[in-house]
């Protein structure tokens, strides 16, 4: 019968018989002093703590629970004995105690050797742990991907999937190396010259370099200096803008505009219209637009503020918390409005949620071909010129209380009789549909069927008071087999794939028609 003692080796609880944790306790002791002249003894410690723990859980199996006093010899034995490294005379001696020594073998394991890796230490952890040179790894990835192509999944699998080496156990596990108190303390000391190395290299290249990192910071002291001048620039400009157009309600927005001139004639002329006329066309409630407005303007105070402070914060490089701070406030203040604006303007695009159509039958007609005649075709001067420009400039045409718009869609479908029918359909839309087919109601569109010509206007008007709600105007003409539509110089028959039509129920074709009298046919 033992007497056992619990113990905790690097968070991990063991369950040891007392004289065996005399003979680890005497160990440590002896190993601490024996190192207190290195560096880097404390990790060369901890990292010997962590490989006893480690064969100390080798120990531990199902029927055994308890770390015995053999078990410990053993470990100690592989791992080397501290008086080895009191005198450096005895250097030779300890290697060849080590090597008539009991070891436990190390199995290899793949570690990233973020330490010597360029990224993220993949490539040389497998050099490592196939023991080659980590330029054959490097120029095999660089094969495959420039090849095959799938070299950089690879990489980013072992990259999420193989561990950091983190310590210097680590590191001699990568390698297969057994883990003894000497080949702790080399690497070690490996680790610690290599970083001291680099640390001189980069000293060195900073003092090389002094005089090239002094212009380079003066020549990013002059580019902060000149994009904080941007910034003040920009919010000053910002700032005017506001103040001319959003307080001013200078109107800048080009449209056209139809006047009454002289002898009740009827001519188009340039204007503008200015944000608030435009937010009128669109938005039904009027608390929107002044939510709407408000929020506006509190988003580009905030954009001249955030311009201003952060152009001279870049200008004297200040670098007060209370500039921060402000920054801060100005800049989730701008956030919060825009979002505002957003919501209001998503509020009112819901008025276009619901289309409304109505439509009406223009006439039907027997004739061998039906001519399509707008006004822009018959204007001609002195006989000689056709006049092909409409007079229509900008985002739209406004007469009086009316608005204009200058697109006639078309749709061409097969007639199941000898006969040409033409409909007109209005569209529009709205938040219900009731209001659609009342806005639909209120576009006027001329359309005239004289024997075989169908006179059609290029422009529709509706009131200004309906609001832009998508209307629109499609004349629809079904052309019975052998016949045809003739529109300028162009024929539109459906005498193709005519029989198909018949057999599916419909043909249909499409054009448009613009305000100039262009027209454009697709299939």
């Amino acid at each position: 019968m033992k007497k056992t003692i619990s113990v905790n080796i690097k968070g991990i609880n063991f369950i040891i018989e007392e004289d065996a944790y005399t003979l680890l306790e005497s160990y440590l002791i002896k190993l601490t002093a024996s190192l207190k002249n290195e560096n880097d003894s404390k990790e060369i410690i901890d990292d010997i703590e962590y490989r006893i723990s480690e064969l100390c859980s080798l120990k531990i199996t199902t029927n055994k629970q308890v770390v015995e006093l053999e078990d410990i010899e053993l470990i100690l034995k592989t791992l080397g004995q501290p008086e080895e490294f009191l005198d450096e005379d005895d250097v030779s001696k300890a290697d060849t105690n080590n090597e008539n020594s009991e070891t436990i073998s190390v199995s290899k394991k793949l570690f990233r050797d973020v330490e010597n890796g360029k990224v993220a230490g993949v490539c040389s952890g497998l050099a490592s742990y196939f023991g080659v040179d980590v330029i054959f790894i490097r120029i095999l990835f660089l094969l495959l991907f420039f090849t095959v192509g799938f070299s950089f999944p690879i990489y980013l699998i072992i990259w999420l999937v193989t561990p950091k080496a983190n310590s210097s156990i680590d590191r001699l596990r990568m390698q297969g190396k057994n883990i003894t108190i000497n080949t702790v303390k080399e690497e070690v000391e490996s680790a610690a010259n290599r970083i001291k190395n680099e640390s001189k290299s980069f000293a060195n290249k900073l003092r090389k370099d002094g005089e090239l990192s002094n212009k380079i910071y003066g020549l990013a002291s002059m580019i902060r200096v000149f994009i904080g001048i941007g910034f003040i620039i920009f919010g000053c400009v910002s700032l005017v803008t506001m103040i001319f157009y959003g307080f001013f309600n200078k109107a800048f927005i080009p449209i056209s505009r139809t006047v009454n001139m002289r002898f009740n004639s009827w001519d188009s002329h340039s204007d503008f219209l200015s944000l608030s006329d435009i937010n009128e066309l669109f938005i039904e409630d009027p608390s929107d637009f002044v939510w709407l407005k408000t929020f506006g303007f509190i988003f580009g105070l905030c954009l001249v503020l955030f311009s201003l402070i952060l152009g001279v914060k870049l200008i004297l490089n200040t670098k007060t918390k209370l500039v921060k701070l402000l920054l801060i406030v100005v800049f989730i203040t701008g956030v919060v409005s825009i979002i505002s604006c957003t919501y209001t303007v998503a509020k009112s695009g819901s008025q276009f949620a619901i289309e409304g159509e109505i439509e009406r039958t223009i006439g039907n007609v027997n004739t061998a071909e039906l001519v399509i005649e707008t006004p822009t075709s018959l204007k001609k001067l002195n006989n000689e010129f056709v006049v092909k420009s409409d007079g229509f400039e900008g985002f739209l045409n406004i007469e009086g209380e009316n608005i204009k718009n200058n697109k006639i869609n078309f749709i061409y479908r097969s007639s199941k009789d000898s006969m040409y029918h033409i409909s007109q359909r209005f569209s529009a839309r709205s938040i219900v549909h009731k209001l659609a087919i009342e806005k639909a109601k209120h576009i006027q569109h001329k359309v005239d069927l004289k024997d075989n010509f169908l006179l059609i206007d290029t422009e529709f008007t509706y009131p200004k008071k309906d609001k832009l709600r998508g209307q629109n105007v499609t004349i629809i003409i079904e052309i019975p087999k052998g016949k045809n539509v003739r529109f300028s110089d162009q024929i539109i028959s459906l005498d193709n794939d005519f029989e198909e039509a018949l057999e599916e129920s419909f043909l249909e074709e499409e054009g448009v028609l613009f305000k100039n009298g262009v027209y454009e046919h697709w299939y």
